[in-house]
């Protein structure tokens, strides 16, 4: 796996982040994560609104999900044996 730069957060202390809040802006605008925090705890992270949005997209909505299961009767079921046979279906995930 790369990890690109712009995938490690940069690190500010709440102090200073609200004082160079534009500055923390800026680099979460130009793709790289900015972590905050307070009382050397992580509390936030601050990224661009497209990477929030294209996070916000990622994963399978639960109608996308139920959409893809394979139907009752689209498996046989060989009672002498007791296997399950499904057909193969290729699920569009995406």
């Amino acid at each position: 796996m790369t990890v690109r730069r712009s995938d490690v957060p940069q690190v500010w202390r709440l102090e200073e982040a609200k004082a160079k809040f534009s500055q923390v802006v800026e680099q979460a605008m130009n793709g790289q994560p900015q972590r905050v925090t307070r009382r050397g705890k992580d509390v936030v992270v601050v990224v661009s609104a497209a990477k929030w949005d294209a996070l916000q997209g990622e994963g399978l909505k639960a109608s996308e999900l139920f959409r893809n299961v394979p139907r009752f009767d689209d498996f046989e079921l060989d009672l002498d044996r007791g296997e399950e046979i499904f057909p193969e279906r290729e699920l569009d995930l995406d």
